[in-house]
This record gives structure tokens, C-alpha cells and sequence, in this order.
């Protein structure tokens, strides 16, 4: 009886999760045609409550799938949302100036924290070289990039976080990679951004992102971001963490020295290749 029980409710769970899953491609499907849906629409074509369809908004919009609006949900722009393939061909040369930089912040048998991103994945290239050469040694990595384990994994204990894959980042995110971090000490924490202002701090496209990189951020002992400068001005919608909580930023020679002058009156230190030895 007792079994019978349990997998009648397990099947119950899964057709939720079917309907679940079956709503919010079709709200997708909607807002990808016509631009935007209100809550009203929402509730006519699901033929569900209001108090569910705004439960799917906001996972949406939790996501990086779509962005709120008063009273309902709109499609997300072009512009806006994280395209991994694209990004990775983007300012290559400052990325890789970076990763370099960063790598050599790295210390035997420090415990790191390394960000998703095409930015910390060029860390990550510059870091696996290093640790192949033996010029530092004993470190462990966590992170929540599936391809920053491919690159790492053969040199230095690597350990993913788990949580929700976005195919977009090509990495984890949500409630469950927040609760894993959470059992972590971190020497240093690496954090890759979308954009960044002096007004509001770095930000992510993603707000589970967002969300993941306060919670390693606060876990850390130093916190540095890595960013080329081209994202300073730029604005997305999720926070990932404050300028005050930042050791430092790890940055192209191309910084103007206006944005370096402002960084350095905020004791946030400006690291590039050329300043690191």
C-alpha cells in the first residue's frame, strides 16, 4: 500500500512538472511572437490563476528567459541576453590579457572560487598553464562553468557546483548552487560581469547569476572581478556585487584613466598585466 502511495505521488510530481515546464514554453512561444503578455493574457491562454502565472514571470524572469514589466512580462532583447557563442568571439585579445593577469593572483594551496564567463575561462587557460609549468601548486577550484572544468581538471582538484544548467552561460545557477557554495571556505573569489557602473556596481544578465556571485563573493576572503573595459557604462538587471566589496578589478590596458582615477579613489585596486608581476 505504502508504495503504491509513493509512486502514485511521484507520478503526480512529474505530470507537474510536465505542465510546469509545458506552460512556460508556451508563454515563450507568446511573448517571442507578440513582443509582450499581460498578466490577463496569461491567465486566458494557461487557464491558470493569477497567483501561478505571475509565479511563472518571475521564474522566467529568474531565468534570464524574459524581463517583468508592470503587469506582465515582456521578451527579452537581442541585445540583452547572454549568447555565449557570440561573447566568446568578442574582444578576445583583452580577454586573454586578462585571464593572464589574473592567473598570477592565484597562490599555493589556495582554495578559489572561479566564475562562469569567457572572461574567467581565459583565466582559467592562463591558470591550467601554470599549473602545468608547477609555478603554483596545491590549488582547488570550484565553480559553477562546466567549461571551466574541462580546462582545469587534468592540473588541480575542480569541484562544480551543482544547480540548473543554462545552456545560454553553458553553466549552474539557482537556490540549490547557493545552498552548495554555503559548505565553502574561499581564499579568493574570480567574478566574471556583464556590465558594470560606478553608480550601481557589477551586474550580471542573469539574476541567479547574479545571486550565485554575491554568495561567493561574501564567502571569500578577496573578491576580484574581471572585466574588459569595454563594460564599464554598460547596465543589466541583476546585481551581482557592490564596488565596496571588491578587493579588486582585474582589467585591459585600454581603461581610460578617468574610470582608473575613479576605481583607485574607491580603494578598489586596478590590476593589469602590466602592473602585476
Amino acid at each position: 500500500m505504502r508504495e503504491a502511495e509513493i509512486s502514485a505521488g511521484n507520478s503526480q510530481e512529474d505530470s507537474m512538472n510536465k505542465t510546469n515546464s509545458s506552460n512556460e514554453t508556451k508563454v515563450l512561444e507568446y511573448i517571442k511572437t507578440n513582443g509582450e503578455m499581460t498578466t490577463g493574457e496569461g491567465i486566458k491562454l494557461l487557464g491558470v490563476s493569477e497567483s501561478t502565472i505571475r509565479r511563472i514571470f518571475i521564474k522566467l524572469q529568474k531565468e534570464g528567459e524574459a524581463d517583468r514589466i508592470f503587469g506582465g512580462i515582456k521578451a527579452v532583447s537581442e541585445e540583452g541576453r547572454y549568447r555565449y557563442k557570440e561573447i566568446a568571439v568578442q574582444n578576445v585579445a583583452e580577454k586573454k590579457e586578462i585571464g593572464t593577469a589574473a592567473s598570477k593572483l592565484v597562490k599555493d594551496g589556495e582554495f578559489l572560487y572561479l566564475d562562469s564567463g569567457t572572461t574567467t575561462l581565459e583565466m582559467c587557460r592562463a591558470l591550467a598553464r601554470r599549473l602545468k609549468r608547477k609555478e603554483v601548486k596545491n590549488v582547488t577550484a570550484i565553480t559553477n562553468s562546466v567549461k571551466n572544468v574541462d580546462i582545469l581538471a587534468s592540473y588541480c582538484d575542480v569541484i562544480l557546483v551543482g544547480g540548473k544548467y543554462s545552456k545560454d552561460r553553458k553553466d549552474v545557477s539557482g537556490n540549490l548552487s547557493e545552498s552548495f557554495l554555503t559548505q565553502f571556505r574561499l581564499d579568493k573569489s574570480f567574478l566574471g560581469t556583464d556590465g558594470f557602473t560606478f553608480a550601481e556596481g557589477f551586474m550580471s544578465t542573469s539574476v541567479n547569476v547574479s545571486l550565485l556571485s554575491r554568495r561567493a563573493s561574501s564567502q571569500a576572503g578577496e573578491t576580484y572581478v574581471l572585466m574588459d573595459s569595454s563594460k564599464i557604462g554598460r547596465h543589466s538587471f541583476g546585481i551581482s556585487c557592490k564596488l565596496e566589496n571588491v578587493n579588486g578589478i582585474v582589467i585591459d590596458s585600454k581603461i581610460e584613466d578617468s574610470d582608473r582615477i575613479q576605481f583607485e579613489e574607491k580603494s578598489v585596486k586596478v590590476i593589469t598585466n602590466d602592473n602585476i608581476e
